[in-house]
C-alpha cells in the first residue's frame, strides 16, 4: 500500500500542530503498513486503507518501547484524532526516567566530594528563573490548583530562584529538594503535583549539575 499525498500531508500537519519537529520523523510512504516513525524514540504510527471493511482505515501505533496498539474500522477523521493523541504521547517527557535521573543528581549533592558547589553565573541564574517560571505556567495548564495553592507555590519557587544568587549549586539543589518536600508535608500540593515540579525543574536544569554544555533537548 502507498499513502496518498493528502494522507501523508495530513500526518505532517498533525505533527507540526502538536509542536513536534517533523525533521525528527521519517516518512514510510510505501509498505504493507505505511506511516511515520519518530527516529529518536522509535515510536511509530502506521495505517492502511481497508477495502474489505467498507472503506475504513486500520492503524497500528507504538510510543517508545511500549506495547503496540491496533484499531480498525476508522474514518479518516478518526485517524487524525488518533494521530494527534499519538503525537501528544510522543512529545511527553518520560517522567519516570527524569525522576530516576534527578534522584541520582540529588543523591550526589549529599556527597561533597562528588558534587560541585560553585556559585551560579548570572546567565545560569537567569536560566533557573526562566525554568521555574515555565514550570509555574505548566502547573496552571496541567492541574486544577486553587489560587491559594498557586500563590504558595509561586512564593516558594520565587524564594528558590532568589537563592540561586547567593548559594552554591549543591546547596541550591538541596534547598530546592527540601522546598518541594515541604509543599507535600504542608498539604499544599499532592505528591503527584510535587513530583511534576521536581522532575520538570531538575530535567530542565540538569546541565547545570552534570557539566553538560547546555539545556537538554526534550520533546515537550
Amino acid at each position: 500500500m502507498q499513502l496518498e499525498k493528502i494522507e501523508s500531508n495530513s500526518l505532517f500537519e498533525t505533527i507540526v500542530e502538536t509542536g513536534l519537529n517533523p525533521a525528527e520523523f521519517s516518512l514510510r510512504p510505501q509498505a504493507k503498513w505505511p506511516g511515520v516513525v519518530h527516529e529518536t524514540s522509535g515510536s511509530y504510527f502506521f495505517l492502511k486503507f481497508d477495502l474489505w471493511s467498507r472503506a475504513k482505515y486500520q492503524i497500528t501505533t507504538r510510543v517508545g518501547e511500549g506495547r503496540s496498539s491496533f484499531k480498525a474500522g476508522l474514518s479518516w477523521d478518526d485517524v487524525i484524532k488518533h494521530a494527534k493523541a499519538w503525537c501528544e504521547q510522543v512529545k511527553a517527557p518520560d517522567l519516570w526516567a527524569n525522576l530516576d535521573q534527578a534522584a541520582h543528581i540529588f543523591a550526589g549533592a549529599n556527597q561533597s566530594d562528588r558534587t560541585d558547589n560553585s556559585t551560579f553565573t548570572q546567565d545560569e541564574q537567569k536560566q533557573i528563573t526562566a525554568q521555574l517560571q515555565k514550570t509555574k505556567n505548566q502547573l496552571k495548564e496541567k492541574f486544577e490548583l486553587t489560587d491559594e495553592q498557586m500563590t504558595h507555590i509561586t512564593e516558594r519557587l520565587d524564594e528558590v530562584a532568589e537563592a540561586s544568587e547567593r548559594i552554591g549549586r549543591k546547596d541550591w539543589l538541596l534547598l530546592f529538594g527540601g522546598t518541594i518536600f515541604n509543599l507535600i508535608v504542608t498539604d499544599t500540593v499532592t505528591p503527584g503535583v510535587a513530583g511534576h515540579i521536581f522532575t520538570t525543574v531538575i530535567h530542565g536544569l540538569m546541565h547545570l549539575f552534570t557539566g553538560a554544555g547546555g539545556p537538554p533537548q526534550i520533546l515537550s
